[in-house]
């Protein structure tokens, strides 16, 4: 997604003072930016990805998970995770706690 898409999507999402409080700069830039009178530094697409849609898009489609991690798949790893998260709780076997 190029720049110009990046501030387009905020734009949908909030106001361009919000865009411009949140990139630090005047909204008058974030409106010549959005009629592409100019061109944004470098930079404020990755300001955008963070600090304006630091989850992205929402998933689209029927699934949100591929088939591989399934949420029976992710079920079915659980006790395995739990007894590994309480042996690594537990201490050394041959030692003593009082």
């Amino acid at each position: 997604m190029n720049t110009y898409e990046l501030i387009d999507l905020s734009l949908q999402r909030f106001t361009p003072k919000e865009v411009a409080q949140a990139l630090g700069v005047d909204p008058k830039t974030v409106r010549r930016w959005q009629v592409r009178e100019t061109e944004p530094k470098p930079y404020i697409a990755d300001a955008i990805r963070q600090r304006l849609l630091p989850f992205g898009d929402p998933p689209t489609g029927e699934g949100k998970f591929p088939s591989s991690t399934s949420s029976r798949a992710l079920a079915g790893s659980a006790p395995r995770l739990r007894s590994r998260v309480v042996a690594a709780c537990l201490p050394a076997s041959g030692t003593r706690t009082r």
